[in-house]
């Protein structure tokens, strides 16, 4: 599939019509060119071709392709990035491309190529994966970033002939870089995959699978957590009986809950010991929680200081600077923050006594959360590193303070990250109960569970189901100052749930096959909420659902998606627009045999010559049980 011409200096792509290919290493004042000289055989009969400063190597399988540049100059060379430039060749209205988003926070898409979504423009990025898959064919193609990762991470956007963006595309390929090489350092892109098919979600299935193998240092296999968080329900007003209380509560419906004290607990960010609103301490906070039935987890930022502590004062040569050598800064929330440098070792010994501490208090889940914010900076204290591996030294040192036995949760950072390092990573951006959230959610929690658990456990944040016919009459939300939905900003606005929207979210969740962690104040819960999580937690899947027609139409999620909890399966249709549908399912050719029984009230549907007739109102979802698989 993959085929480099030394004679050339050219890539080729022999499965679809993307050939010619350059390979360029650029930085300020520097773009290296594979055409630029001739190339020759190293001693391991890899080609290799010398131009000036750089020695550049390509090696190339049938189905990966590995790129290195040398610095065999004198002197410091700095270079931005590694790509490979397939020119336009595939008509753009023929294809729709899988954009895989650069971490939670960025949204996830399926699109036809040069066209614009919601929240995309026409020629979005794709970030570690990126699918192409020709319109009303069976014809599909995956190009992925594999482990180990050289330290860099890896970008996949179209190349387009005309600026309207509707003539011809082509591909790049660029490994971001942003280091500088001493003299005889070595950079290199992280090794890409190229795979064909006719199904690009079994495609993504077992690019997983080979990343999963890959790894240079895979995590435990570690068990999806179920459990309960404090955040969503009481963001930063958290107290310590607040923690006891739902320790309790969260018994009563699951097993051994794992228990996060989320954002609240802490003095201040870059001070991780506990505050006021937990007299009993960080050890007698585990010690209640486990007298309760609970696990303890907790939550920090730690890579976060806000500027005015003690902290930030008297370690400003710790920080990450801007383009002028300031020390960065951005507002939160929570206030003003600068960002550590994890490329300083002081900053790693002191990461390594934060989470040290942590650990030796009980803790054995941590939620790590806002590492990505670093890459604000453009200034780190050890320029050869690449930009993909400064997070990943941080990660490396929590690592090895809370021990291969502790779960870590990476929340926010990329993946090439956290890969071989972490047990769980967050798919989507935060929930609120309100439908707004569930639906730029669901896009990214359905587009990323292929995931799930090749490469690691995946956490689609919290399943809550707080609404006016869920709870009690105490308060269900805190106060938000109510807005209403537009298309370019969805956050928060909009109304609260309704009861058939919460379990649209809950069907979302269960789909995934990762991470439920409950978030709802529990003791405002009614019988019917509570009866509602029962059946959920009764129903986990052994596996993420299937989804039947991904990649079929542009800006559109699956309808129709198929798990499976041991020989039963279940039948997910989706419908999360804002006008009702109707889908006609045809069990026999999905491969689905028996009665079907809806998923919340066990009552049978039976199919007419074969066939259901399922009717969606806006914003709902329908699961049916089936026996057996066909």
């Amino acid at each position: 599939m993959l085929r480099f011409e030394a004679a050339s200096g050219l890539l080729n792509c022999d499965h679809l019509n993307l050939r010619d290919a350059v390979i360029e290493v650029a930085g300020p004042g520097l773009c290296v060119r594979s055409t630029d000289a001739p190339w020759t055989a190293g001693a391991n009969g890899i080609p290799r071709m010398n131009a000036g400063s750089l020695e550049l190597e390509v090696n190339v399988s049938s189905d990966a392709v590995a790129i290195a540049a040398k610095n065999t100059s004198a002197r410091p060379v700095r270079i931005d990035d590694i790509r490979i430039t397939f020119p336009p060749a595939l008509v753009a209205e023929q294809w729709l491309e899988y954009i895989h988003s650069f971490n939670m926070a960025s949204r996830c898409a399926v699109k036809t190529v040069g066209q614009p979504t919601a929240w995309h423009d026409p020629n979005a990025a794709g970030h570690v994966v990126y699918v192409l898959r020709r319109i009303g064919a069976d014809d599909a193609v995956l190009f992925g970033a594999l482990p180990p990762h050289a330290g860099d991470y890896v970008h996949f956007r179209a190349v387009h002939d005309q600026p309207h963006m509707e003539g011809r595309f082509g591909l790049e390929i660029r490994s971001e870089q942003r280091r500088t090489l001493t003299p005889g350092q070595r950079a290199a892109m992280s090794t890409i995959c190229a795979a064909a098919g006719t199904d690009p979600w079994k495609l993504l299935c077992d690019y997983g699978d080979r990343f999963g193998k890959a790894l240079n240092r895979a995590p435990h296999r570690a068990q999806r957590q179920v459990g309960w968080n404090s955040w969503d329900f009481y963001l930063g007003a958290v107290e310590e009986d607040d923690v006891f209380t739902h320790a309790q509560a969260a018994g009563e419906l699951i097993e051994a809950p794992r228990i996060v004290i989320d954002e609240g607990w802490e003095r201040r960010w870059g001070v991780w010991d506990v505050n006021w609103k937990f007299p009993a301490g960080l050890k007698g906070l585990v010690d209640g929680i486990r007298a309760r039935g609970g696990r303890p987890g907790i939550w920090t930022a730690p890579l976060l200081v806000n500027r005015f502590t003690r902290f930030f004062q008297q370690n400003t040569d710790w920080f990450v600077r801007d383009a002028d050598g300031q020390i960065t800064e951005h507002l939160f929330a929570y206030g003003p923050m600068s960002f550590l440098d994890p490329t300083i070792p002081a900053v790693r010994e002191w990461i390594a006594n934060v989470f040290g501490n942590l650990r030796q208090a009980g803790f054995d889940y941590f939620k790590v959360d806002f590492t990505q914010e670093v890459l604000r900076g453009q200034r780190f204290a050890d320029d050869t590193i690449g930009r993909g591996e400064i997070l990943r030294l941080a990660f490396a040192t929590i690592r090895d303070a809370i021990g291969p036995e502790s779960y870590l949760l990476a929340c926010g950072a990329p993946y090439e990250s956290v890969t071989g390092i972490v047990d769980a990573v967050r798919t989507t951006a935060d929930i609120h109960a309100r439908y707004t959230h569930v639906r730029t959610n669901g896009v990214d929690m359905l587009y990323r569970s292929w995931m799930q658990p090749r490469l690691w456990n995946t956490d689609p944040d919290f399943l809550v189901i707080r609404c006016h016919e869920h709870c009690l009459e105490g308060k269900y939300t805190l106060p938000h100052r109510q807005v209403p939905r537009t298309n370019d900003d969805e956050w928060l606005s909009g109304r609260n749930f309704t009861e058939d929207e919460t379990k649209t979210y809950a069907l979302l969740i269960l789909a995934t096959g990762g991470e439920v962690m409950l978030s709802d104040n529990l003791c405002e819960l009614n019988d019917k909420a509570k009866g509602l999580l029962r059946t959920v937690l009764a129903g986990l899947l052994d596996a993420p659902a299937q989804p039947v027609d991904f990649m079929t139409r542009h800006d559109t999620l699956p309808r129709l998606l198929i798990g499976k909890k041991g020989s039963r399966r279940l039948l997910i249709a989706l419908n999360l627009g804002d006008t009702s549908d109707t889908i006609t399912v045809s069990p026999a050719q999905l491969g689905l045999a028996g009665d079907a029984t809806d998923f919340w009230t066990g009552r049978t549907l039976r199919a007419s010559d074969g066939q259901l007739l399922l009717q969606l109102p806006r914003r709902t979802a329908v699961g049916l049980w089936f026996e057996r698989k066909r």
